[in-house]
């Protein structure tokens, strides 16, 4: 430990640190960063603390951004809840296998986790795990074992808390895990928090208590969860009203606003999901399931573009036009002009220019000089890339009869 935080004295000075007149910059935070961790490592050593005369010094280390004002407002703000822990890596751990499954050995930074026993209970309103697990630190070889039990509801308030202390030959798991097996959904959840005070102290972490990223990550999975709630029951009012808007339809009158909304919903998340399973399978099949709902689309008047779509789609057309320059062949070629059909089909076009411009110079570069020469199967390919220029109504004959003077006119 001791030579750990000594190298961490050497890192805290790193030069460009010290080359810019902002201590909220990236240099100068990363410079905090290793020296909190100089800090930290003081401590356990069972060194004097030196945060109190730290921050005093940075207090007088001047922002030029009000809203951070001073080197100390860095610290307590960035660099504090960056700094990595054996609490915070179990509050970590625990969180991830209340929500996703978790090999057995599984690393944190610099940490190795490993699990040693593990039970959980899921109920209608809560889930409840509780476990025991082997915190090491591969740089100083630290080690503790853990017993912890984590809590997450999601409502009506959404709460999440670890409790955690030092696992010990006193600390009987089956006692634990009997413990959580009497939390019904008709306990209260106060039942749950004097346990917690009771068996481990009071103390718990929550989401403050993870990293940033992590919280996130957890947060994202949280809301995906939610948001695909959303899409079942919106699926399920436009099936419903099906016949409904169809009579709309048949009528010619408009859809009212707030029911529009739930088919313009629907139609688009069919498409971004459509296009999502395109993006990892890369079969030009799929695409053809996109048909109905394109129908449903024109016959009520719904575009199914919305800004996160019209991203994606740009992204596999450029990716798929990467892939033909690399992969030079006819069935390359044919996936992308289904491709470009679907898109234009579905209304995207703010991918259209730069597929335009660079189509146009394929044809220019390779297809042009070689297509009054060319037979079998390097023709097939050839025609297929017009055919795919025309797709983008790209005036081939015209640009070819261009070419073709301009050749002469060289010759």
């Amino acid at each position: 430990k001791l030579l750990e935080m000594q190298r961490h004295v050497q890192l805290m000075h790193t030069s460009c640190g010290w080359f810019f007149s902002e201590i909220s910059g990236i240099e100068a935070v990363q410079n905090l960063r290793y020296a909190a961790r100089v800090l930290q490592l003081a401590r356990e050593v069972d060194g004097p603390d030196f945060e109190k005369d730290f921050l005093m010094r940075l207090n007088q280390a001047p922002s030029n951004l009000a809203e951070i004002a001073n080197g100390r407002n860095v610290y307590t703000r960035i660099v504090l809840p960056s700094v990595v822990t054996s609490n915070r890596v179990l509050a970590h751990s625990a969180m991830d296998l209340l929500f996703k499954p978790v090999p057995e050995v599984s690393h944190f930074y610099s940490y190795r986790v490993r699990r040693i026993a593990l039970s959980e209970k899921v109920t209608i309103t809560r889930k409840m795990i509780a476990g025991r697990i082997r915190i090491t630190n591969l740089v100083t070889e630290d080690q503790s074992e853990e017993v912890f039990f984590a809590v997450y509801v999601p409502y009506p308030k959404l709460t999440l808390r670890v409790y955690a202390k030092k696992a010990g030959a006193e600390d009987d798991l089956e006692a634990l895990r009997a413990k959580i097996d009497t939390f019904h959904d008709v306990v209260p959840f106060r039942a749950i928090e004097q346990f917690g005070e009771e068996h481990f102290g009071g103390q718990y972490m929550t989401f403050k208590d993870l990293f940033a990223d992590e919280r996130e990550k957890i947060l994202s999975t949280l809301l995906r969860e939610k948001f695909e709630k959303l899409t079942r029951s919106y699926k399920l009012i436009f099936k419903e009203f099906l016949p409904v808007l169809e009579e709309f339809h048949a009528l010619g009158e408009k859809l009212p606003a707030h029911v529009r909304g739930a088919v313009e919903f629907v139609i688009r998340e069919e498409a971004g999901n459509l296009m999502k399973r395109y993006a990892e399978d890369r079969d030009p099949e799929i695409l053809s399931g996109a048909k109905p709902f394109l129908a449903q689309a024109r016959r009520y008047q719904i575009g199914v573009i919305s800004p996160e779509n019209e991203h994606l789609i740009a992204a596999i057309l450029l990716d798929e036009f990467g892939r033909l320059c690399q992969d030079w062949t006819l069935e390359q070629c044919e996936r992308l002009i289904v491709l470009v059909e679907f898109a234009a089909q579905a209304g995207f076009s703010d991918w259209r220019y730069r597929m335009e411009n660079q189509v146009f110079s394929l044809l220019v570069e390779k297809v042009y000089p070689r297509l009054r020469d060319a037979a079998g199967a390097e023709l097939r390919l050839l025609e297929a890339v017009v055919k795919l220029a025309e797709s983008l109504n790209i005036n081939v004959k015209a640009s070819l009869k261009v070419f073709e003077e301009s050749r002469a006119g060289a010759t």
